[in-house]
């Protein structure tokens, strides 16, 4: 039977049987016998496969970027405490690994297996175009969709472990949970492999980052989902010393039968991203990275103003912008969100960075009646404070600094300390959670002043993209939650160079990464790589599955990540106004993480249409799973 391929967007993709459909030709609609058509065809394709980027972290209600991996695992990670309001209680529910709707996560899953779908549908159809001698664009789109597919199943795998596994178009019915270690895992490394092969006539990085994966992001993400597999699978915590067996690929374009993966190969491909061969580099100060030191806000803010290197010399800031040469693949965003969509488009703000709406400082007022953002704040604008940098990442980053007697400026350029720099930072009387540290890698910034010199609006929490050309207004209408466009970074060259050290045991990658900072080069050492890691990707997505990979599966209380998650036990916090401790709602972390393995909760939703196919996870039909407000 023929599947319909739609092109709309909102194509939903679930675990059950597909819809049979009349076994004759449908010239109505475009199917995967008459479709793709053209290589234009396989660009739209390719379009709606990236735009699951956007949607996982724009979909309506509540929820929103909560459902996005890169956001949530950070609230799992000891980097972040949920926080957010009284009532907001599925981020609480992520940071005490604790269940507060069996379909919390729908949405995550819906959107992680439709960019699987969509992959699948260009992987078994790309040879519907007649390429003719354009074998390039045919290779470098198929290299693409194996790469997203890869993307896709290792997000999926890391937060739910066995899953139901899919690689082409037509579903199986039933779909049953496969084991990500034994099958998903090998042809992730395999996709991605096929991915760098296929796409191997890209050339370095120039200074205009499209959107698109290309073989240097390829070869990263190999080595991230290879660190992982063989971290917390395999078991081997410190990669540098480990010997693991060669990892057994799966056949298919650009994989011999019996090809196999080496620690060597993954090492061979980060070395041809590094010493320039790729195009991508460090960005010369880490501060550039972030999107405070733009041109409209950096001349007002005091922190840009006054700032200086290491050495204690006066250094100008200026923001290095998206697309920049340290970004291997990002999410990207345009000034499209709006409230009133066309019926069946549910993702109005997934072209805004929701991020930043979701950590921006609490909005609301103290017992005083004084408020967060404007110019109280700035140049710092409102949101809904869930997701808030802890108080164990500020003070061991502290300790650290103390230890070595260095000043670490990544420190100070990724966390904000509300009550040091913020005059009339508020405490409101709804805040949960809130040790008085934000994330100001992430939040809204907003400006004094406009290109011309006229005065903006901080008042009313218009971002300093309100007073740019391009990006002029708020398509939403509502600036404080649409008008933030800074990319979300998903792979950085900084990464390239830490997953080199760590394979290999040369401290040059980690300490190239250091000296950006100002900091002395120190030797290579499993704690020291941990310590850099978890310093230089502070609040980007990596931190928990590193400290998982640095465990190990079934590892026990004594494990690294047992006792960095435990360590939030008796950190000062703030609850609605008032100065308290952070406790664990149910047990404690290291009960729920033991007993969950660090993996979610799959959505019953799901569950329940697979017929009794898919299975849920262990430690999440327990009191202590049970979401319990403390608050």
């Amino acid at each position: 039977m023929k599947k319909i391929f739609y092109l709309v967007l909102a194509l939903g993709f679930v675990l059950t049987s597909c819809e049979d459909m009349l076994d004759t030709e449908n010239y109505t609609k475009a199917n995967t016998s008459n479709f793709p058509a053209s290589p234009t065809d396989v660009a739209q394709e390719l379009a709606a496969l990236y735009s699951v980027l956007n949607q996982i972290q724009g979909s309506d209600g509540n929820s929103q970027v909560l459902q996005a991996p890169y956001y949530n695992t950070e609230i799992m990670s000891d980097n972040c405490y949920g926080a957010g309001g009284t009532g907001d209680n599925e981020v609480k529910a992520f940071g005490h690994f604790t269940l507060y709707s069996t379909t919390q996560l729908d949405e995550q899953w819906r959107c992680l297996y439709r960019g699987i779908y969509r992959a699948n549908t260009i992987i078994a159809t790309i040879d519907n175009v007649p390429w003719g001698e354009d074998t390039n664009t045919r290779n470098k789109s198929l290299g693409e969709a194996y790469f997203m597919r890869a993307f896709f199943y290792l997000w999926l795998t890391q937060a739910y472990n066995d899953v139901p596994f899919v690689t082409s178009p037509n579903v199986p019915d039933p779909c049953p949970d496969a084991s990500a270690e034994d099958v998903i895992y090998p042809q992730i490394l395999t996709d991605l492999v096929s991915a760098i092969k296929l796409m191997e006539n890209d050339q370095p990085f120039s200074g205009v980052a499209d959107g698109h994966a290309n073989k240097w992001a390829a070869k990263a993400l190999l080595a991230r989902a290879y660190m992982f597999y063989e971290g917390f699978y395999k078991k081997h915590l410190d990669l540098a010393s480990a010997s693991p067996e060669p990892v057994a690929l799966v056949a298919q374009e650009g994989i011999n039968e019996g090809q196999v993966l080496t620690k060597q190969d993954v090492i061979t491909h980060l070395e041809d991203c590094m010493g320039g061969k790729s195009g991508y580099d460090l960005v010369e100060d880490y501060r550039n990275l972030w999107n405070y030191t733009n041109r409209l806000t950096a001349k007002d803010y005091e922190y840009v103003k006054e700032a200086t290197d290491a050495e204690g010399n006066p250094v100008k800031l200026e923001w290095a912008g998206n697309g920049n040469k340290e970004e291997m693949f990002q999410i990207q965003y345009m000034n499209a969100s709006n409230w009133n969509m066309p019926d069946g488009m549910k993702y109005s703000m997934a072209f805004s960075n929701q991020s930043a709406l979701f950590c921006g400082l609490r909005c609301g007022s103290d017992a005083s009646g004084n408020g967060n953002g404007g110019e109280k704040t700035f140049p710092f604008g409102q949101g809904w404070g869930q997701g808030v940098a802890s108080a164990n990442l500020w003070n061991d980053w502290t300790a650290e600094e103390v230890k070595t007697e260095q000043v670490d400026v990544r420190k100070k350029a990724s966390i904000l300390d509300c009550q040091a720099e913020l005059e009339n930072y508020a405490f409101v009387t709804d805040c949960t959670e809130d040790a008085g540290y934000a994330i100001k890698k992430l939040l809204p910034v907003t400006c004094m002043a406009s290109e011309d010199g006229s005065k903006a609006n901080t008042w009313e929490n218009e971002t300093w993209w309100c007073f740019l050309p391009e990006y002029s207004g708020s398509s939403n209408g509502n600036p404080m939650q649409g008008s933030h466009f800074a990319d979300t970074y998903l792979i950085r060259y900084a990464d390239v160079l830490l997953m080199h050290s760590e394979l290999t045991g040369d401290p040059s990658g980690m300490n190239q990464v250091r000296a950006r900072a100002g900091l002395k080069d120190l030797p290579y050492s499993l704690e020291n790589i941990q310590k850099e890691r978890r310093w230089e990707f502070a609040f980007e997505g990596l931190r928990y599955n590193d400290m998982r990979r640095w465990s190990g599966k079934d590892c026990g209380k004594d494990s690294y990540v047992c006792k960095m998650l435990d360590a939030q036990t008796g950190q000062k916090i703030n609850v609605c106004g008032q100065w308290t401790t952070m406790k664990h709602m149910t047990s404690s972390w290291s009960d729920r993480y033991t007993a969950t393995n660090g993996f979610l909760a799959k959505p019953q939703t799901q569950i329940d249409l697979s017929n009794g196919a898919m299975k849920q996870n262990p430690g999440w039909d327990t009191p202590d799973a049970q979401y319990k407000s403390i608050y």
